[in-house]
This record gives C-alpha cells, sequence and structure tokens, in this order.
C-alpha cells in the first residue's frame, strides 16, 4: 500500500475509498476471478493518475514566517528543472505535496530553501531600500536525478543574476518563465507570484508583472499613428480640391 503515498494531493474521501477498495483485492487477491471489472477499472484508473501526476506542474504555495508569525515572504509558483544537452534531455517536476519549506528572514535579507527527496532548490532575496527594489540576487539548485535511464547524477548549478524584481511591498509576477542556469539546466517557474517583506496581512502587495506579461501598446501605437496619417492625407486631398474648385469660379 506505500504507492499510495504518490498521490497524497488527492482528495482525502478518494483516497479513502480506493484504500478500501485495495484492502478488499487484497482479501481476495488468493481467488482473482473474484475481482470484479469495475474493481480493475478503478484501480487502473488510480495508479495511472499517480503517473501522470509526476510530470504535472502543480502551483505550490511557500512561506516564511517570522519569530512574531507574522509572514514574512510568500511565493506561489509550479517549478520545472529541464535539461537540454547532447547527453541527456529531460525535466523534472517539482511536486509541492512532497517538499518542505526551510529559511529565514533578516531585515534586507531572505532565504527561501524548497526541499525535496531528490535535492532542493534556494531563492535568496535582497532588499535595496536605496533603489526600492525586491529581488532576488541568487538562485541555486542541487538535484540527484536519472534524466537518462538508468543513470543517476547529481546536479548542482546557480545563477547571480538579479531575477524577480518587485517594488518594496509589491508583488513580482509571470506566468511563464525560464531561467538558464548553465550546462544546459534550466529552471522552468510557472503561475508566479511572490513577495519578501512588508507583507499586507499576510498576503500579497500590488503585482508587478514581468515583461512578458505587461500590456504592449507598440501596436496600439502603430494603428493611431497609420489612422493620423490617413486622416491628413485626407484633410491634404480635401483641402485642394477644394482651393481647385474655388479657382475655376474666380477664373469665370
Amino acid at each position: 500500500m506505500s504507492f499510495l503515498l504518490c498521490c497524497s494531493s488527492f482528495d482525502p474521501v478518494f483516497m479513502i475509498r480506493v484504500t478500501a477498495l485495495l484492502l478488499h483485492i487484497k482479501l481476495v487477491a488468493v481467488n482473482p476471478v473474484n475481482i470484479s471489472t469495475m474493481q480493475r477499472l478503478v484501480l487502473f484508473c488510480f495508479l495511472a493518475s499517480c503517473a501522470v501526476s509526476a510530470t504535472t506542474l502543480i502551483v505550490g504555495n511557500y512561506s516564511l514566517k517570522t519569530s512574531k508569525g507574522d509572514t514574512c515572504l510568500l511565493a506561489h509558483m509550479a517549478l520545472k528543472i529541464r535539461l537540454e544537452s547532447a547527453e541527456a534531455n529531460g525535466t523534472f517536476v517539482v511536486q509541492p505535496q512532497a517538499a518542505t519549506v526551510e529559511g529565514s528572514c533578516g531585515n534586507t535579507n531572505a532565504n527561501l530553501s524548497i526541499v525535496f527527496a531528490q535535492g532542493c532548490i534556494t531563492f535568496l532575496f535582497n532588499k535595496s531600500v536605496a533603489n526600492n527594489t525586491v529581488y532576488v540576487n541568487a538562485l541555486s539548485f542541487n538535484l540527484t536525478y536519472a534524466f537518462k535511464k538508468g543513470e543517476s547524477k547529481r546536479y548542482s548549478v546557480s545563477n547571480a543574476t538579479n531575477l524577480f524584481p518587485a517594488k518594496i511591498g509589491h508583488s513580482y509576477s509571470c506566468k511563464n518563465e525560464s531561467i538558464h542556469m548553465g550546462n544546459g539546466l534550466y529552471l522552468d517557474v510557472s503561475q508566479d507570484r511572490m513577495q519578501a517583506f512588508n507583507l499586507t496581512n499576510n498576503d500579497f502587495g500590488r503585482s508587478d508583472p514581468c515583461p512578458a506579461d505587461q500590456p504592449d501598446y507598440r501596436v496600439a501605437i502603430a494603428v493611431g499613428v497609420t489612422l493620423l496619417v490617413l486622416i491628413v492625407l485626407v484633410l491634404v486631398v480635401y483641402l485642394l480640391g477644394r482651393r481647385k474648385r474655388t479657382d475655376g469660379y474666380q477664373s469665370l
């Protein structure tokens, strides 16, 4: 029954029902003929769901609190580590229900580590009062995983580029973002919203979207300029035509 742990994110009632079904199947295992087709179907669907959940992106809710119990860091995001190299290609999806959170918050620095059986991902936040900005100034992860079947390998990379910037008291948000970590490794962050420091009522502040999610006014500006040029041309043609008619009247 230990494989039930792979789907701990399922609804508890559903889990109880399936557990009861599996116990029943175990009791009649000495006589497989007694197992109904419906029981076999439910068991198959359950196991298939477990397999799919390992590759499905799930948004995790991660947070850190101060010694007083106030939330000092909040992050909602789905995480995926991707390898694209000559030796292997593949993805590892972080399952939030199988991960724990470690870290702490200071006055201007905070660290968030998302720990799972195969490794961990760490975000280091910095608050710059002078620039009125909070950002991630270091990102790293360790992962032991077999991207190539039968060859488990340990990967350790870091990125010190300023990432996920937002104004102090605001949250950073982005639908999809991919960070190149080097050596063919990428950290894909989806449905992301994060904020360190200055949370209001333990919740996110105003959202500062990433450039990819910000409205693109270039098309609207181009259309507006085109319409303006057409209006000017029509006006010029009208004035020229009117002037010719006026000159014709004067010659008569």
